[in-house]
């Protein structure tokens, strides 16, 4: 029976604000540099946000550098025309006194690397042209305060004998919202590979439309040639001279199938690329993308799978966000911290606040349904019917350098996020009672 359960991957499947896809081609106003890093921390910063709990939204350059595979000496070299010195009253050279003065650990840092320059951008420039929370609503032509940063500061953590930089940062009320209203999914191993190709833009256009097309029963969408070359970074400045049509024609399409179905094919089954005539049209003049027409029993099981793991997310983050706020307010390690949630969440204590967290946050992700106070308790109670199990086995579920494992019957089960976890344990709720450690 304990075969049954899954092992989740985190990296499976990732929610990003459809804004992202919608505005990609704004991006390109920045360097080249500028662009990876900052569409590559609007990738991270989504991954982290969902992952963490205790309200901790920060990122670690080390971690960020490793998951994303990015190149470490990039991110630190000094940017050449730092957005820091544009947005601070004082002159640079007041600037590069006081920080030689107090140092560069402390509040006068000078926040000049491309890493830090691209976090200043998210946070004081207007990335995006047009913003929208929900597709029944019209978007907005301009804005002039939309920001995935709200606030950002720099905390100097303790490792052995040294110190580590990293950021903690408060995301944008808009950036929040989309990640839970107004969101796609992307796989982040997908967009990593095909960063290599500079078709990270055509995955996050693509993968967008292609979801959305899905909810309306179709398979196939039109590119006209020029925007396709454009998604995929293919030069197309020659349009207009001769056979420089044909020649982009093939250049695209030999880019399409060599670097990017290869990649891809798995997440989007049956994809190809055929040329077709567009309107009064004597030549295919236009990219047709297909694919892998879904069943809508499956689609709708896909979606409702989506918006369970949204649910538990919140849930557990509202959750763990009370814990430390009740019963652990002044812990720092995060192991401890981590235990202390797990003994909390596996007893009797406070059912009635998890039974109401677990309520009120289905009903705004998902709407209300018939016993859905019966369906929470009955939630709540499972876990803690199991707390004599853990109590007689420590080792039954703990946390370990911020991984999960399940002990049982000697076999020990490695997960990387809670709500998974306990989500397995809820699935497979007979068989844990049934069973002696």
């Amino acid at each position: 029976m304990l075969n049954s359960l899954i092992i989740p991957d985190h990296n499976s499947s990732l929610r990003v604000d459809k804004n992202m896809a919608y505005n990609i081609s704004d991006f390109k106003r920045y360097d080249k540099m500028d662009q990876i890093v900052i569409k590559n921390l609007i990738i991270y910063m989504s991954l982290t946000f969902q992952k963490n709990l205790f309200n901790l939204v920060e990122i670690d350059p080390k971690d960020f550098i490793e998951t994303m595979k990015l190149n470490r000496s990039s991110l630190i070299q000094e940017h050449k025309n730092p957005l820091f010195y544009k947005i601070n009253s004082k002159s640079k050279e007041e600037l590069k006194a006081l920080e030689l003065k107090h140092g560069r650990l402390s509040k006068y840092r000078i926040w000049d690397s491309v890493l830090e320059n691209a976090l200043f951008i998210l946070q004081y420039e207007n990335i995006i042209s047009s913003y929208a929370q929900n597709t029944n609503t019209v978007e907005r032509v301009s804005i002039t305060s939309f920001s995935y940063i709200k606030s950002l500061h720099v905390t100097y953590k303790k490792t052995g004998k040294t110190k580590k930089i990293v950021y903690e940062y408060e995301p944008s009320d808009e950036f929040e919202l989309s990640l839970k209203k107004f969101f796609f999914n992307i796989t982040v191993e997908n967009f990593v590979k095909l960063r290599s190709s500079n078709l990270e833009d055509c995955y996050l256009n693509l993968i967008n439309r292609i979801q959305s097309e899905n909810y309306k029963n179709n398979n196939r969408i039109t590119f006209a040639l020029q925007n396709f070359a454009e998604l995929l970074n293919v030069k197309h400045d020659t349009i207009h001279q001769e056979k420089g049509f044909s020649n982009i024609k093939k250049n695209c399409a030999r880019k399409f199938n060599t670097k990017f179905i290869p990649i891809v094919q798995k997440e989007i089954p049956n994809i190809s690329l055929k040329w077709i005539k567009g309107p009064n049209s004597k030549f295919t003049n236009l990219a047709e993308i297909s694919w892998l027409k879904l069943n809508p029993k499956l689609l709708k099981d896909h979606n409702n799978k989506i918006y369970d793991d949204l649910f538990f997310t919140e849930f557990f983050k509202d959750l763990s966000v009370y814990y430390e706020n009740n019963h652990q307010r002044f812990e720092s390690d995060l192991d401890l911290k981590f235990n202390g949630f797990i003994d909390w969440m596996m007893s009797y204590e406070d059912i009635e606040i998890k039974q109401s967290k677990y309520v009120s946050v289905f009903a705004n992700i998902k709407g209300k349904i018939d016993n859905l106070e019966q369906k929470a308790r009955d939630y709540i109670i499972n876990l803690a019917d199991l707390q004599e199990l853990k109590l007689n086995d420590k080792d039954f579920l703990k946390c370990n350098n911020g991984t999960f494992s399940l002990t049982m019957n000697n076999k020990v089960y490695k997960y990387g996020n809670l709500k998974d976890v306990f989500n397995e344990i809820n699935t497979n709720i007979s068989f844990f009672k049934n069973r002696n450690p």
